[in-house]
């Protein structure tokens, strides 16, 4: 299940069988400042692009944490790779709930 709160990292594969060892290659992002593309395997990625958009205001109201929005995250995944998280008007979520 994707992490809407918490940026995510995602490596590229030489092989379809995604042996370990793979290369830091993309990160979650902002499509707007509402709309998050979040990866949504987080094993390994198929050619054909697993992932969705997501509403962030949704997320954060679902969530009891008010109102939200997409941030970037510069560098989150290395010097040149940034992510995104959905940030909420009222704290963030825990990052694994119970």
């Amino acid at each position: 299940m994707p992490n809407v709160f918490h940026g995510g990292c995602h490596k590229d594969y030489p092989a379809g069988a995604c042996p370990n060892g793979g290369a830091a290659w993309i990160g979650d992002w902002c499509i707007d400042s509402i709309h998050i593309e979040e990866w949504t395997n987080g094993l390994c990625h198929g050619a054909q692009g697993d992932h969705q958009t997501f509403d962030c205001d949704r997320e954060c109201l679902a969530a009891g944490f008010g109102h939200g929005r997409c941030v970037n995250l510069p560098r989150f995944c290395g010097a040149n790779i940034d992510s995104a998280r959905c940030e909420c008007q009222r704290g963030q979520p825990p990052l694994n709930p119970s």
